[in-house]
């Protein structure tokens, strides 16, 4: 058994990244890393682990298998968690925190109990849980900036949109390989298409209306590339682990996109 299998560590790359970036994007966007700012990384860090022993513990007891392991596991990394947070209760802006931490453990319950019964992959599912995973960013800038700005939203406004963008693509470009799924596969195309022409209208009204940076629009540029091309030019060839690489790739893009576009405004 490798030390992921044994650790029940999420095996999504793509979520990593996501983590990662709402992380370092509030760090970068807030200009200020210390102490209590790590326990904040540390903290969400062991909560995003957590959910994957949090689903094994669930879809066990419902079938009526030994859930032991996993249990102990998520209330591990739960403790973990909590004591790793334990610093921010020292700190002027711990009831800032307060709810979205509150949201973050709500979602985090929620998308358990979908995935025990095996619904944690369809759409509104996985946007929830890029809904949850994105409020690190607006928690990490509110710790830099000491309190709520509105910033804060928009950093997660920002971040839950881009990330969303990637459910619809992956799900196409799935379903484009699987020929026999016609009906699925054009469902998800026009959501996808619905999805990312609303998004690029949205920005370029926020763009030319002067509330949003160019550099933010830029940001979206390679994921809406990417999202219409695969409308109008159908792949049915799927590698998923070049796809991840270049959302990795994409979100790198992403991320000094819109630190550059909110340390300038």
């Amino acid at each position: 058994m490798s030390a992921r299998s044994a650790l029940m560590l999420p095996r999504e790359h793509g979520a990593w990244a996501m983590l990662a970036v709402s992380y370092l994007l509030g760090v970068l966007v807030g200009a200020r890393f210390d102490a209590a700012i790590a326990a904040l990384g540390a903290s969400a860090l062991f909560v995003f682990i957590s959910r994957e022993s949090l689903l094994s513990w669930r879809r066990a007891q419902r079938r009526g298998r030994d859930a032991q392991r996993a249990g102990r596991l998520f209330v591990a990394y739960i403790a973990l968690a909590v004591a790793a947070g334990l610093p921010l209760l020292w700190t002027d802006y711990f009831w800032n925190l307060a709810p979205l931490a509150a949201a973050a453990a709500a979602l985090l319950v929620f998308n358990g109990e979908q995935g025990a019964q095996l619904e944690d992959r369809t759409i509104g599912n996985e946007l929830l849980a890029i809904a949850g995973i994105t409020l690190l960013a607006p928690a990490v800038y509110c710790a830099a900036r000491g309190g709520w700005q509105w910033e804060a939203f928009a950093l997660w406004m920002i971040s839950a949109a881009y990330f969303a963008s990637s459910v619809f693509y992956v799900k196409l470009r799935v379903l484009d390989a699987h020929a026999r799924k016609a009906d699925a596969r054009n469902r998800v195309r026009r959501f996808c298409f619905g999805y990312h022409a609303s998004l690029l209208a949205a920005l370029v009204l926020l763009a030319v209306t002067e509330r949003l940076s160019v550099f933010a629009v830029v940001a979206f540029a390679p994921v809406l590339w990417r999202a219409f091309l695969a409308v109008v030019r159908p792949v049915r060839e799927l590698n998923l682990r070049r796809i991840g690489m270049l959302e990795i790739a994409y979100s790198a893009v992403f991320l000094a996109a819109v630190a550059i576009a909110f340390r300038a405004g």
